[in-house]
């Protein structure tokens, strides 16, 4: 597999510890830098991948300009790629970006929701809403890609009901994929510092392993 990390956010949500910007004005720059990269190291993959892939993540990669976007798939996608996936945000999700996808080689989307409980994206610094997630996903699922979608367990406020209600109405979807993750409080970040002023209380392990089960 060749991982491309786009390192830009339109905005940091709190819990994030992976490297990002909200400095898309360095895109471009950045874009040249792959394509350089690309073109010293392109040879080490011969032989090795025996089943191609392309994930572009991030980082918010559907924050990139399209031209940039394009710019990246154009260069490293080849036609015996098995599967080409792009992670999205909800808030850039439209008609008009998913039937620009659908122009595309992109073959799955992986779509951050995380919860479908509005005072939970809130708390987090998620910059959707939940109607924004289910509308997004709404379209994504009627178009050609596999669509996977995540959630988070263990944000702060949520309970086992609320997050059992976000993955009832997630799955009632049908995404092809589904990822549920427990919300990690990881030094250096905005959610971390959060906890130690005792802004937010940290889910209980009983709390966790129920909304896990």
């Amino acid at each position: 597999m060749i991982y491309v990390h786009v390192p830009f956010c339109r905005s940091k949500c709190a819990y994030c510890d992976f490297y990002s910007l909200p400095r898309i004005e360095l895109a471009e720059r950045y874009c040249d830098t792959i394509e350089a990269e690309w073109k010293w190291r392109r040879n080490e993959t011969d032989g090795l991948l025996s089943r191609p892939t392309l994930y572009i993540g991030g980082g918010t990669p559907s924050a990139l300009p399209r031209n940039l976007l394009q710019r990246i798939i154009e260069l490293l996608a080849t036609p015996d790629m098995t599967e080409i996936t792009i992670e999205v945000n909800p808030e850039d999700v439209d008609s008009e970006f998913v039937r620009w996808l659908d122009d595309t080689p992109v073959s799955r989307v992986s779509m951050g929701i995380q919860s479908l409980r509005d005072e939970e994206l809130t708390a987090v610094g998620r910059r959707h809403t939940a109607s924004d997630a289910l509308k997004a996903l709404d379209l994504l699922t009627a178009s050609r890609l596999d669509v996977s979608a995540d959630l988070i367990y263990g944000l702060p406020g949520q309970t086992p009901a609320s997050f059992a209600s976000s993955l009832a109405e997630l799955t009632a979807r049908r995404p092809e994929h589904l990822s549920c993750y427990l919300l990690s409080y990881e030094p250096g970040t905005r959610l971390h510092a959060m906890r130690t002023r005792g802004r937010v209380s940290e889910a209980t392990d009983t709390e966790a392993a129920e909304m896990f089960d």
